[in-house]
């Protein structure tokens, strides 16, 4: 593997972590039911952006438990 792509896999990685743990801890503040949980797709390589923007543009209209 070259030097760059360890550079943005590991840095992606760095940024997606922290991101998973801020929709985990967002989504239990939010007391979303558990089919939305959102962290666990933040995590998913290169896709876990697109989730982590869908997360935070929708976040107040999810479904909360009652």
């Amino acid at each position: 593997m070259s030097d760059l792509a360890l550079y943005v896999f590991l840095g992606s990685l760095a940024i997606q972590y922290p991101a998973a743990a801020f929709v985990y801890l967002d989504s239990r503040r939010f007391d979303l039911e558990p089919m939305e949980r959102y962290d666990v797709g933040v995590l998913l390589p290169a896709v876990g952006f697109v989730v982590l923007a869908y997360y935070l543009s929708k976040r107040r209209t999810f479904a909360r438990n009652s």
